[in-house]
């Protein structure tokens, strides 16, 4: 019988976590799916784990590649998946046992995606993130409304989860977008996906459940500071000016000037040598170009505004020292 549900794991030096993964998949209380562990060049023992459980059960394949990163080894899971919906598990992480069975019982409504919540634990505490949408069937006129709070809503705030963790997506849709993902993205390689998914898809439904246990990490990635971030940024802007109709234009404007505001904000947190060093990496970078029309609806978005579109640098240090930025 064809799969309900894809479940593409990318593997890559976790196999101290990797076992809690895989069993949450394996203890789901809706039993029509398949999973899909990749691999992914792993030094550790990882490969074994995955291959015992490929062995085990005959709805888990496996897939071992050279290790390409993250974006490479989801190309890999979603070229071979064969549910009708894809959901992407990380492999430190894992999912509620009734997770399956909420989704697929919302499926009804027609939806070619389903948003929900995650339960935050480890380094950084406990926490839930949860779309600030409400519950229910967006389609037709209400479709505007989760629309208008992509990338980011009226007042600056995320009001959508841009992890491809924190959703299923009909098959049909995922897996050509993901395919287009440049493998050169290392930050912000979700909202690669999950952006355009929503801005073109014709009918989402919000679930108000937290069902995905994301493992923060500090040594993470996206909790470490680089100078490539800016960089990094304008790689995945230019690919998204190139899938989005350009009325998000502005939206992408926005986009860039609170993460470089933020990439700052960590550069200073490392002392004055890093932020001047952050600083002449980046003044001139070609992503700050967009910020020139940005205008904040607070004061304190509007000052920031200001100072950067203006490249007062020092000015913006002597403000964070007075008041660190909240």
């Amino acid at each position: 019988m064809k799969p309900l549900f894809s479940v593409i794991v990318p593997v890559y030096k976790t196999e101290k976590y990797l076992h809690r993964c895989v069993d949450s998949v394996l203890e789901q209380t809706f039993e029509n799916w398949e999973m899909i562990l990749v691999d992914d060049g792993s030094p550790d023992g990882s490969g074994a784990i995955c291959d015992a459980y490929g062995a085990k059960d005959g709805r888990i394949r496996v897939i071992h590649k050279e290790n390409g990163g993250l974006v490479s080894a989801r190309k890999a899971g979603a070229a071979v998946c064969r549910g009708e919906f894809v959901m992407n598990v990380d492999s430190d992480d894992y999912i509620a046992s009734d997770l399956m069975e909420r989704i697929a019982r919302v499926l009804e409504n027609g939806a070619q995606v389903v948003l929900f919540g995650c339960q935050c634990f480890g380094s950084g505490g406990d926490s839930q993130l949860k779309s600030l949408l409400a519950e229910g069937l967006y389609e037709k006129e209400s479709l505007q409304t989760l629309r208008n709070a992509l990338i980011q809503n009226e007042q600056w705030n995320m009001a959508v989860l841009y992890g491809v963790c924190a959703m299923a997506v009909a098959r049909a849709v995922y897996a050509p977008l993901q395919q287009t993902v440049p493998q050169t993205i290392r930050r912000g390689e979700d909202m690669a996906v999950t952006v355009p998914l929503l801005a073109g898809c014709e009918c989402v439904y919000v679930l108000d459940y937290c069902g995905y246990f994301y493992r923060q990490n500090a040594d993470s990635i996206m909790n470490t500071f680089s100078m490539d971030e800016v960089e990094q940024m304008g790689v995945l802007v230019t690919y998204l000016e190139d899938k989005l109709p350009q009325t998000y234009s502005h939206k992408l404007d926005v986009y860039v000037l609170t993460q470089y505001f933020n990439f700052l904000d960590r550069a200073m947190e490392q002392g004055l040598s890093v932020y001047r060093k952050a600083v002449c990496h980046t003044k001139d970078a070609a992503v700050l170009k967009r910020i020139r029309n940005v205008r904040g609806n607070s004061f304190k978005q509007k000052l920031v505004a200001f100072l950067l579109r203006h490249r007062m640098f020092g000015t913006l240090w002597l403000l964070r020292k007075l008041k660190p930025a909240g």
